[in-house]
């Protein structure tokens, strides 16, 4: 499965690097690897060495992190503490 098949519908914007360094790391690096480096989440469980799950997770809720901040009209250096 390549990872447009996986998640289509989210791609990363050009705000959405400064978001993906306020997110935790256990949740920003599993969406960069996907997304900047083109691994898929088998790829991913095998170079962070979680399981698959861990890794689903990790991305679903950094994406929702990423989405929240999105959508707040503030700057994102303002969410810094914000919580998953």
């Amino acid at each position: 499965m390549n990872n447009r098949s996986q998640h289509p519908s989210f791609s990363l914007c050009e705000d959405d690097a400064r978001h993906l360094d306020l997110i935790p790391p256990d949740f920003a690096r599993p969406i960069k690897l996907l997304h900047f480096e083109k691994m898929n989440y088998a790829e991913i469980a095998g170079d962070l060495r979680i399981p698959l799950g861990t890794v689903k997770s990790r991305i679903h809720r950094g994406r929702a992190a990423i989405q929240r901040m999105r959508n707040l009209t503030l700057p994102a250096e303002t969410f810094q503490e914000a919580t998953l």
